[in-house]
């Protein structure tokens, strides 16, 4: 659980960065997970993103970015991949 998850006009690179930091801070072990952006350049460099999430899973707080980031994510088996085609 993140006890709060903002960004501001980031891009989608930044937020997959912030992703990486809150999943590491908030996982009782300091593992974190793994996070890649596939696809276009272009649509994780236009700042875009901004959110101000309380009390989200991590897996809310990645479907949101998503979402406003008008991207796909999926799970696989080494990373949440961001499909920014």
């Amino acid at each position: 659980m993140l006890p709060e998850f903002k960004l501001d006009g980031v891009t989608l690179s930044e937020a997959v960065h912030q992703l990486q930091i809150a999943a590491k801070q908030n996982d009782p072990e300091s593992k974190g997970v793994n996070f890649m952006i596939s696809g276009s350049g272009n649509a994780a460099d236009n700042p875009k993103i901004t959110l101000d999430l309380k009390s989200v899973t991590l897996e809310k707080a990645i479907d949101r970015v998503a979402e406003v980031a008008v991207v796909r994510v999926s799970a696989q088996d080494f990373a949440f991949v961001f499909d920014a085609k």
